[in-house]
């Protein structure tokens, strides 16, 4: 990869995260128009996507750029109202720009037809009807330019010349001629005293030399001033007579070190799935040093080993700390995409609905904040056309005419916890029943048994919809089980909580990573099986007599509550070693908030387990999440309680 194409690479990121921080704030300042300070926020950031893509050449990009910031010099001098119409327009030029950047990043050179959206934002602007300028002063147009163009400034030969003015300008300053006890300032701040550039002119530049900073040597990086005579806010005159005001630099005063750097992600993986073998590397090793201790334990070299093992199982879990963090992101980064959206669906649909974002800085895995974006979708636009109500009907009932939905993050022990909830009409339970039993999911005397929390459960059965229509907003043939399998896949869960007049809450429970996980060895015959631990609640031995069967479900009733129980040897299809013993091993698991009894042979104890995925097996839709290798070497593999629990009851009912 060239100098250039990595600039450009980092033109792309920098760039993306604008547009993707753009699409919440103007939905932000569509409900808080007074909020001058997201107007100056929003308008720097498109001009700074106008400045970076007119250094490197994108001149559709600059066009589109040039007059939504026109439009929101307008809004922001208070000469243009921001309307919903409006905002459509500015929202629609935003999506332009995602796709210009998709060529750009796919290094396709085939233009877009901007003729439409240049006329509707030609209209914006040209719609004022007081103050600022007349309807008849078009924005000026950039002036076109190519990206060969754009290159050649970068790289004319007069730009060095102006380098080595500035390098004798800072060697033969006249000392007598300067205030000595004056600070020096930055050339930026100079011109900008001088009137010949603007504070978002420098912003600019800073902007994009930041950019190039990040993609070549530090000796390449060109000063501001040669950006802004590159990019034409300043002319090489101008520059020249401000140097030439500039106070002498002190050379021996070290520069800033750029805190921060950017790593391919491939790298990252490759990082953590080392740390993995080394933490296998590592249990066997304690496995080992625990054998030895037992048979040499007066030894004093098996005793330095065993002080020496300690010291490198806690490096190394530091180690695997600190490489978790490293591929941790805020959940900020999906979250960002919904009041967008929300916004849309809600005008589509002439409702009016208001998103809360909460909790947007917890942190998870980057490999699940790329898979849980897509239930989210689902659930929020069902929460929209399904669950909150059209003005007039909530206004009937007592409701606000604008209804509200909150999408929140937060951590609960070793889980990640997101909510989606709205004040809406609720499911109703009973009606639900009768849809169960409409559609020969369950008959009428095994839905009068069941709890609220299981009926509820079947909303994510495949084949079963409350929905009266199918609408354009959810799709067709995308249901509640497709979310609920995603979910599965993450090693997490999804349970609902309803009211009728007042709403409906999900809540996804997701690992905080999916690489290193805390699991609970158990034995069924001569085989080993690894239980997560975070479905874990306590572990129970049993008389054989505890265990009653009613209705062909063999259950037990532990601390006055009936727990269903299930035998691991059936669904593996194992032998069990000790089927008639009057002494039993449960383990105690709970998934959606509901807990059942797992029948063992064995307890072996905790054990931190690295999840390998196994080949041939796409899914978890067996009950097998993985495998991993113990202390001694021995192949296990890792069970996924909530598939075995689902499937299991599923069949039951």
């Amino acid at each position: 990869m060239d100098e250039m194409d990595e600039i450009i690479s980092d033109f792309l990121i920098e760039t993306t995260e604008l547009i993707e921080d753009l699409s919440q704030k103007f939905v932000e300042l569509e409900s808080n128009r007074d909020n001058q300070a997201l107007v100056n926020d929003i308008f720097r950031s498109v001009h700074t996507i106008k400045g970076a893509s007119g250094f490197l050449g994108f001149t559709q990009m600059v066009q589109l750029t040039h007059i939504t910031e026109s439009v929101l010099k307008k809004i922001k001098d208070g000469d243009i109202l921001l309307t919903p119409n409006i905002m459509d327009v500015i929202l629609e030029s935003i999506d332009m720009v995602k796709i210009l950047l998709e060529h750009i990043k796919q290094k396709d050179d085939a233009e877009e037809d901007l003729t439409s959206i240049l006329g509707k934002l030609q209209s914006v602007y040209d719609g004022s009807t007081h103050g600022g300028q007349s309807a008849k002063q078009a924005p000026a147009k950039p002036t076109a330019s190519t990206r060969d163009e754009h290159e050649e400034l970068y790289l004319d030969p007069d730009m060095e010349d102006l380098e080595a003015n500035i390098a004798h300008d800072d060697e033969d300053h006249d000392s007598q001629d300067l205030d000595e006890d004056r600070p020096s300032k930055p050339l930026g701040e100079l011109l900008v005293e001088e009137g010949k550039v603007s504070e978002d002119d420098v912003e600019e530049a800073l902007t994009i030399q930041s950019m190039i900073k990040e993609s070549i040597d530090t000796g390449d990086v060109p000063k501001v001033g040669e950006i802004l005579t590159a990019t034409e806010k300043a002319s090489r005159e101008d520059v020249k007579k401000v140097l030439a005001k500039q106070p002498a630099t002190d050379k021996g005063q070290p520069q800033q070190v750029e805190q921060t750097i950017r790593v391919d992600v491939e790298r990252l993986d490759n990082v953590l799935n080392l740390v993995g073998e080394l933490v296998l590397a590592r249990n066997r090793l304690m496995k080992l040093v625990a054998n030895l201790d037992i048979k040499y334990s007066d030894t004093a070299d098996v005793s330095h080993l065993s002080e020496l093992t300690a010291f490198i199982n806690l490096i190394t879990t530091d180690l695997q700390l600190a490489v978790m963090k490293t591929r941790m992101q805020p959940v900020k980064k999906v979250f960002n995409k919904f009041p967008r959206m929300v916004r849309d669906l809600a005008r589509t649909m002439k409702k009016e609905v208001e998103l809360r974002l909460v909790g947007e800085e917890t942190e998870l895995d980057k490999s699940i904040i790329e898979e849980v974006g897509d239930p989210l979708v689902h659930l929020i636009r069902n929460a929209v056309d399904h669950g909150i109500e059209l003005p007039d009907v909530r206004e009937e009932a007592g409701k606000p005419r604008h209804g509200t939905a909150i999408l929140s993050a937060y951590q609960e022990g070793n889980n990640i916890v997101l909510a989606i909830e709205d004040d809406g009409k609720g499911i109703d339970v009973e009606k639900l029943k009768d849809k169960i039993v409409e559609k020969n999911f369950a008959s009428q005397d095994e839905i009068d048994r069941m709890s609220d929390k299981e009926v509820l459960d079947y909303i994510f059965l495949p084949g079963f919809s409350t929905a009266k229509m199918v609408t354009d907003v959810s799709g067709r043939g995308v249901g509640m089980d497709v979310v609920k399998t995603n979910i599965s896949k993450l090693n997490g869960s999804i349970s609902i909580e309803t009211e009728v007049g007042q709403g409906t809450r999900f809540l996804l429970r997701l690992p905080l990573t999916l690489a290193i996980i805390q699991a609970l060895m158990v034995g069924v015959a001569d085989e080993v099986f690894a239980v997560p631990l975070s479905s874990v609640v306590e572990t129970v031995r049993l008389d054989k007599k505890d265990i009653k069967t009613i209705r062909g479900q063999e259950t037990v009733f532990l601390r006055d509550e009936v727990v269903p129980v299930y035998r691991l040897a059936n669904k593996f299809y194992i032998t069990s070693t000790s089927p008639d013993a009057e002494k039993v091993y449960m383990v105690v698991i709970v998934v959606n908030e509901k807990k059942f009894g797992m029948m063992v042979d064995k307890l072996y104890g905790q054990e931190e387990v690295v999840i390998k995925s196994i080949e041939g097996f796409s899914n978890s839709s067996d009950g097998i999440a993985g495998a991993t290798i113990t202390g001694d070497g021995k192949v296990v593999l890792i069970i996924d309680p909530t598939v075995i629990f689902s499937t299991t009851l599923q069949g039951h009912k």
